[in-house]
C-alpha cells in the first residue's frame, strides 16, 4: 500500500551515527540531557529572532537530543529528545547551508504528519547544521515560530558557529586534561 502523498519521508539511514556518537563523547556531550551553556544559546536565539522556541540539538545513534532549549511560553523541561527521523532537523543535518521554511504548509513533505506542527502549531522553521572541524554534522541549531515569517539566515549561521566553537573548546579542554 502506498503512503499518502506529502507525508514526511524518513531520512536516509545514518551511516555515520557511530562516528558522530564517538565525536560527541570526545566533546563530553554524549548522553547529556541538558547543558547550561547550550541552554543559554537557545535563550539567546529566542531573543535574537523573536521566535517562539529555539533548540540546540545533538544526534546520537538513536535520537536527536535537545541539549539546549528555550521557549517563550511553556515548560521545556519534559522535552529532552525526539526520534532521529522526526521534525526538520534530520533534513537540516544533510545540508551545507541553512534550511529556512518560512511557511511549512507550503512544503507538504515537511508539513503533513510532522509532530511539531501537530503538537506546537509550528508554522515556520529555520535551522543550520552544527559541523565540527572535520565537517561531521553533530546536530543543529534551530528556531521555530507559530507564525509564518521571514528568517535572518546569516544570524542562524552565526549562532551555529558560536555553538560549535563552544563545543570544540570542550574537546580541546578534554584533550588537555588527558
Amino acid at each position: 500500500m502506498d503512503e499518502p502523498q506529502g507525508r514526511l519521508e524518513p531520512t536516509d539511514p545514518d551511516e555515520i551515527a557511530k562516528a558522530r556518537a564517538a565525536r560527541l563523547d570526545e566533546y563530553g556531550l554524549l548522553g547529556v540531557e541538558r547543558d547550561q551553556d547550550l541552554n543559554a544559546y537557545a535563550q539567546d536565539m529566542v531573543q535574537a529572532f523573536g521566535a517562539q522556541a529555539a533548540v540546540v540539538n545533538l544526534f546520537d545513534e538513536e535520537y536527536q537530543n535537545f541539549v539546549g532549549i528555550h521557549m517563550k511560553e511553556g515548560d521545556p523541561s519534559a522535552l529532552t529528545k525526539m526520534p532521529k527521523s522526526a521534525g526538520w532537523c534530520p533534513h537540516t543535518m544533510k545540508r551545507e547551508v541553512a534550511f529556512p521554511l518560512e511557511n511549512v504548509a507550503d512544503h507538504p513533505r515537511f508539513f503533513v504528519g510532522n509532530v511539531l506542527v501537530e503538537s506546537m502549531a509550528v508554522e515556520s522553521y529555520l535551522g543550520m547544521a552544527l559541523r565540527d572541524r572535520d565537517g561531521t554534522a553533530l546536530g543543529t541549531v534551530c528556531v521555530v515560530d507559530t507564525e509564518q515569517r521571514k528568517w535572518d539566515v546569516p544570524l542562524i549561521k552565526d549562532f551555529a558557529n558560536r555553538v560549535m566553537e563552544n563545543i570544540q573548546q570542550r574537546g580541546q579542554r578534554g584533550e588537555a586534561q588527558r
